[in-house]
């Protein structure tokens, strides 16, 4: 996480990362939430998914992660601005 920091140019924590990719997934992807719960760990709560969803083997998800790195890995790289800090909102924001 210290090396993703420097080169972000902001402490940044797991957490951090978490939310990102459940933002990119949900908002700008728009993959499902439940299928989002799931490549986050999230415990299903719902009796349909905790009885009918898959929440082993991830495989079927590839897609969807594949999905949300491509639109990670497009986003332009901006440097930091003064006073910047984790969760902040970033006016030119492109994700």
């Amino acid at each position: 996480m210290r090396n993703v920091s420097k080169v972000a140019g902001m402490h940044l924590t797991p957490h951090d990362l978490r939310r990102t990719f459940t933002h990119v997934g949900a908002w700008l992807c728009r993959i499902d939430i439940q299928r989002i719960e799931l490549l986050t760990n999230h415990v299903p709560t719902s009796v349909t998914a905790r009885h009918y969803l898959e929440t082993e083997r991830l495989e079927y998800l590839k897609p969807e992660v594949q999905a949300i790195a491509d639109r990670i890995a497009a986003a332009p790289v901006a440097a930091p601005t003064a006073g910047s800090a984790v969760g902040a909102a970033a006016p030119t924001n492109t994700l």
